[in-house]
């Protein structure tokens, strides 16, 4: 709120005048320099409250003078709120019928909601924020970023860090499955949701962290113009761990035991991709991104053919057991170019959060538990049951540093490693007889 300066108010005869200056921004819109007019009162304490309104009145003109409907709005809505208040304390009841808390279809929008927050404001007192600015025109995420690139190209240099941060903005868009949202509907728990699927589709935590950076950069930019708090950022101090084997935690039994009742039904959009990931350990991008052709059987033993994965060490071929290579056999049959064209042209985050979703429908909850814990549950039952590590690294598609295990050799025959793949799905942390 500006403040009243009685410098431009000057008492000649019985009456007190406004003279000042026009801010040279406002001269153009005016079409003067200065403004002389009587308050037509002898009363200081009146001519003050008339010269805080031409106060006031400079603001909300700057405001049209750039278009900005949410100056527009804050400027006259803390005017009026302002003139309900003195009204209130000297005891003034005619306030309800003042002219200024009126409006008609000629008011502009900005002006009209004004009045409106101002009218509840005036009757029950209970509006301390702007409620129609929070609707109408809190700043999107996408018009932050707008800000940011200014930020940025003020500063000369062509680091490439608009472009991170435009990638940054559209995946955690992409995570929330929307075009585009306010900054002050952004919670902290989108943010850690946010991370959380990142990392579940094995996004490097280098590359989190910049998405974090991005995102914290933006609402920083918007801040500066006073369009959120600063200290509100919900992307501000939320830790990226590196990941690694302590990130994820193996399903227990009881929890796969949920997972694979919830999605019985064939027509479940999870149903073939949770069962694959269980008894290979498949990432989710390998299994979501599978096509008719990947599906082989060697030697009798139906196969997975990953041809293109994270790194190289991801090309393998895995035996598809329990059951499972049999239903996806007859999928294949019948399928199209790829096996889950339901998936497949999604992001894998958008893919991951609906695996979220079901996790928590049947009450699995944590930040350990993601799709990628079903890598760790066949290492743990691979471990259990002796297979040596070169073997396990082939079988997850880990890069194998032995060199005669891992250069030199191709592998065990496909029915051998069927065979290790079915004793450690033997093991009392798998319910195998619900695979099938």
């Amino acid at each position: 709120m500006a403040n009243t300066q009685s410098k431009h108010l000057v008492f000649s005869g019985k009456t007190w005048y406004i003279k000042m200056r026009i801010p040279s921004d406002l001269v153009e819109y005016y079409g003067k320099k200065t403004i002389n007019k009587s308050t037509r009162t002898d009363s200081f304490k009146e001519a003050e409250k008339q010269l805080q309104a031409q106060l006031y009145e400079f603001d909300l003109a700057r405001a049209k003078v750039t278009g900005n409907g949410k100056e527009q709005y804050e400027q006259h809505l803390a005017y009026l709120m302002n003139m309900i208040d003195e009204a209130k304390r000297d005891g003034n009841e005619d306030v309800i019928n003042a002219p200024e808390l009126d409006g008609d279809e000629s008011t502009p929008e900005p002006i009209a909601k004004a009045i409106a927050d101002a009218n509840k404001y005036l009757s029950d007192g209970s509006l301390k924020n702007a409620q129609h600015y929070n609707d109408t025109y809190a700043i999107s995420l996408k018009e932050a970023l707008a800000l940011e690139e200014k930020r940025i190209n003020r500063r000369n240099k062509d680091t490439g860090l608009y472009k991170k941060r435009v990638t940054a903005v559209k995946m955690f868009l992409e995570y929330l499955g929307t075009e585009d949202i306010r900054l002050v509907d952004i919670s902290r728990k989108d943010a850690n949701g946010f991370v959380d699927s990142m990392v579940d589709a094995e996004k490097s935590h280098k590359t989190v962290r910049n998405y974090m950076a991005g995102l914290k950069a933006c609402w920083e930019a918007a801040s500066r113009f006073e369009h959120v708090e600063s200290h509100l950022n919900p992307f501000d101090g939320i830790a990226v761990i590196e990941t690694g084997a302590n990130s994820y935690e193996p399903f227990t039994r009881e929890q796969l035991e949920a997972l694979l009742e919830e999605t019985t039904s064939p027509d479940h959009a999870f149903h073939h991709v949770l069962r694959i990931g269980i008894v290979t350990g498949a990432r989710l991008a390998e299994i979501v991104s599978l096509k008719k052709s990947d599906i082989v059987e060697i030697d009798n033993v139906i196969c997975m053919n990953v041809r293109e994965g994270k790194t190289i060490n991801s090309e393998r071929i895995v035996p598809l057991r329990a059951g499972v290579g049999d239903a996806i056999k007859k999928l294949s049959e019948s399928a199209g170019s790829y096996l889950f064209p339901h998936l497949v042209g999604k992001t894998v985050s958008s893919v991951s959060n609906q695996f979220a979703r079901l996790k928590r429908a049947v009450g699995v909850d944590g930040k350990g538990y993601v799709f990628h814990s079903l890598r760790h549950n066949i290492a743990t039952a691979l471990e259990r049951v002796n297979v040596p590590q070169y073997q396990m690294n082939r079988i997850l598609g880990h890069k194998t540093s032995d060199m005669s295990t891992g250069t030199y050799s191709k592998g065990l025959p496909v029915q051998e490693v069927a065979k290790q793949i079915d004793t450690a799905l033997m093991q009392p942390e798998y319910p195998s007889d619900l695979l099938r």
